[in-house]
């Protein structure tokens, strides 16, 4: 096992301490604050200082602190770690920082007489995760850093995920707090336009989270799209209207939904269609033109059946046929066939299973 050593043991450090701690590991920690230091017991070593940090010749160290200029003053500063650290250890950058930051990290540690491994290592999770060890860890450095970190974060992490060469790892977590952030945002407008329309939010949540488990949620678009952007006009044409209506609907109850008026008028970009479909004679095309365009190419995505037609919405309910029309009952459900006997009552069922105990 590796001796490690965790700069900065908050709510992310100090969990990924004690999951590294579980896994095997040695584990130094050092934190500005004493009281920090204060929660860690005599299985790990506490270092006063940087210098101390430097001195126990770790081969890793996981640098958890807050910011940019704390990440410098850590590594760069007057008593960085990054000279003092011995050949071919290998740092994890678990902060979150701007990439500029991380690239003056790499040259300072290009300038070495001896190499010191680099990884930015972003995560995701939370304190409970890191403390369980279920982190998900996006690693970018060269393959070399990246093998050395590898043991490390996966005493941390439930999945670790290698981004590519320096700087991916880090690009990887600000997007995907880009996108969170964003999602909160949303859902928080979405939260208070439900009070101001008398939804109970509870409730709300509950077919949010059902639905997105069909549909993909935030995520669905991640994922492949259709060679055809055309084929997108009809999700396009609906995603429209319906936020056309949710805005109508905000109105109405004098609630602010910033971010769906800023949405709406960008649905062809987000399906992947640069301009809205145009007139045959070059105009711009109205609104109706467009809804029908999208409806057309949502029939052809569909491929409903050759004798089937695209009907209007008034037209989809059809006469339920005569008794005498109705196809003949499959073999299987013939009304002459034996039928099983009925299952007993349920309490009957659970107390069969608990006399016979479970199946082999």
């Amino acid at each position: 096992m590796a001796e490690v050593a965790v700069i900065g043991v908050g709510a992310i450090g100090g969990g990924a301490a004690r999951a590294l701690l579980d896994a095997g590991h040695h584990v130094t920690v050092h934190d500005a604050r004493a009281e920090a230091l204060a929660a860690f017991d005599e299985r790990f070593a506490a270092a006063p200082t940087l210098a101390d940090v430097a001195a126990g010749g770790p081969d890793a160290v996981v640098v958890a602190v807050f910011d940019d200029a704390q990440v410098l003053a850590v590594l760069t500063g007057a008593d960085g770690l990054l000279a003092g650290l011995p050949p071919d250890s290998v740092v994890l950058v678990v902060s979150t920082i701007s990439t500029g930051t991380l690239d003056a990290l790499h040259a300072a540690a290009a300038e070495l007489p001896h190499t010191v491994h680099l990884v930015d290592c972003g995560v995701t999770g939370g304190p409970a995760a890191a403390r369980d060890g279920r982190l998900v860890a996006m690693l970018g450095g060269t393959d070399a850093a990246v093998a050395r970190a590898l043991p490390v974060a996966e005493a941390f992490s439930s999945r670790v995920v290698p981004m590519g060469g320096p700087g991916s790892g880090l690009r990887a977590k600000l997007i995907r707090n880009h996108m969170q952030y964003g999602v909160w945002a949303v859902a928080d407008e979405a939260r208070r336009l439900a009070e101001a329309a008398g939804i109970d939010v509870a409730r709300l949540k509950e077919i949010v989270v059902a639905g997105d488990e069909l549909t993909g949620g935030p995520t669905a678009l991640l994922g492949p799209r259709p060679a055809d952007p055309e084929f997108m006009r009809g999700p396009a044409a609906m995603a429209h209207k319906d936020l056309k209506a949710a805005i109508e609907l905000a109105d109405a109850v004098g609630a602010e939904v910033p971010h769906a008026r800023l949405a709406e008028p960008t649905y062809e970009r987000v399906f992947g269609i640069e301009d809205p479909a145009p007139e045959p004679d070059g105009s711009e095309a109205s609104e109706p033109d467009l809804r029908a365009v999208g409806l057309a190419k949502m029939a052809e995505v569909l491929q409903p059946p050759d004798d089937a037609a695209v009907r209007p919405c008034d037209d989809r309910r059809q006469p339920v046929p005569r008794a005498d029309d109705r196809p003949p009952l499959r073999r299987g459900l013939d009304p002459a066939r034996p039928r099983r006997p009925a299952a007993p009552p349920a309490d009957d069922r659970r107390a069969r299973r608990v006399r016979q105990g479970p199946a082999p």
